[in-house]
């Protein structure tokens, strides 16, 4: 990665096996990796982490994806902070919800290949980047990308 200083990644997603392989290849390609397993373990991290981005599964043990989303919006210290799905949530009610929660962009697990995920994750930083500076001298908070609301949907 091109960056002086590594983003941190927070994984949040139950299957040990695509937790471990986005792990390694994200690590490969300059990231911090840290990891929780469920949604419960996702929201206690949070106060005590500097995450530049979260990769979040909507269908989590404990407390559901969408929740840590919503929690991660109502809270100032995270309420920019890009949040990725990586779900095979197919329901099209839960994909609207992360929409209206305001999901940063979104992939099917199915469809994502480690390769494709270091994409979207550089993408996404570089777009909260030039968001960021774009609010330095506006009001009002970056909405959600509306194109990954198809490829959520499996449409």
């Amino acid at each position: 990665m091109n960056t002086d200083k590594k983003k941190n990644i927070l994984i949040v997603d139950d299957d040990p096996f695509l937790q471990s392989l986005y792990r390694k290849t994200l690590e490969r390609e300059g990231f911090n990796i840290l990891t929780a397993a469920d949604g419960q373990d996702a929201v206690e991290m949070l106060p005590n982490i500097c995450a530049d981005l979260v990769v979040l599964d909507l269908m989590l043990p404990k407390i559901p994806g969408l929740k840590v989303l919503e929690t991660i919006r109502s809270d100032s210290h995270h309420k920019d902070l890009p949040v990725l799905i990586l779900s095979n949530a197919y329901l099209p009610d839960t994909a609207q919800k992360a929409m209206q929660a305001q999901a940063t962009a979104g992939m099917l697990k199915s469809e994502c290949s480690p390769k494709q995920l270091v994409k979207i994750i550089r993408e996404t930083l570089k777009q909260a980047n030039v968001e960021a500076v774009k609010l330095a001298g506006e009001t009002g908070k970056p909405s959600a990308r509306g194109s990954w609301f198809s490829n959520l949907l499996g449409s």
